[in-house]
């Protein structure tokens, strides 16, 4: 009798964990492509004085933006109800299509794709060498 009890509420709570698990999968992950190429970085910088906006075709320094990107693609944590403002962004193109966007804010760097955004907490330092990497002309 025990068992059979046992047997038929079984497959129910293996069917809910099973969902849950998925669920949750899903949502930890990074779900923006990890950049492989990337021809022309657009960026936008906003602060004290008016708002900057220029592109970086340079392909050494594109690959360089890009290593920064990727080398922290696995500490963002999804977001559902948007980012907060960020004051630099580099969005990625290959051509004229759209790649992703990365950005930095005060404290943090802030990842979005098509059907993703992320956020992770930085530090002054980390947030200054991407600036450096957006403006450093070799």
């Amino acid at each position: 009798m025990i068992l059979a009890v046992l047997t038929a509420r079984l497959p129910p709570v293996l069917l809910v964990i099973l969902l849950v698990t998925g669920c949750n999968r899903n949502q930890q992950g990074v779900l923006c492509a990890p950049l492989a190429e990337a021809t022309v970085v657009r960026v936008s910088q906003s602060g004290n004085g008016p708002l900057r906006q220029f592109e970086i075709g340079n392909r050494y320094q594109v690959q360089a933006l890009m290593d920064f990107a990727n080398g922290r693609r696995d500490e963002f944590s999804a977001r559902r109800k948007g980012l907060p403002s960020a004051t630099t962004s580099a969005t990625f193109y290959n051509g004229s299509q759209y790649l992703l966007t990365f950005s930095a804010g005060p404290n943090f760097f802030s990842l979005s794709c098509s059907g993703y955004a992320g956020v992770q907490e930085a530090n002054r330092v980390q947030i200054a060498e991407f600036e450096r990497l957006l403006t450093d002309q070799p």
